[in-house]
């Protein structure tokens, strides 16, 4: 189950461009997280707000940084991403 579809390479030129910061962008890029945040658990849940933001900055990096980012409906009504890099095509 993953919440993000992106090749290795292209996660590995968004790492060394450092658009991801933290361990939960990270988590988002490597597809562990839900892009709707209904992965949060604990107190983590309780600063959703900020998570969100996280989530929104992050996107915004990306696509300013050339990536091409869509989202789509997968099973069950989860939001998937797919991240691809202009550069490598990918």
């Amino acid at each position: 189950m993953t919440y993000t579809h992106i090749s290795h390479e292209t996660a590995t030129v968004a790492r060394k461009m450092h658009l991801v910061r933290g361990c939960y962008q990270e988590r988002l890029l490597c597809g562990y997280e839900a892009w709707s945040g209904a992965t949060l658990t604990g107190n983590a849940r309780k600063y959703s707000t900020h998570y969100r933001t996280s989530r929104e900055n992050f996107v915004a990096r990306l696509t300013a940084a050339g990536f091409a980012i869509t989202e789509q409906i997968g099973a069950h009504g989860r939001r998937e991403k797919t991240i691809v890099s202009r550069m490598t095509g990918r």
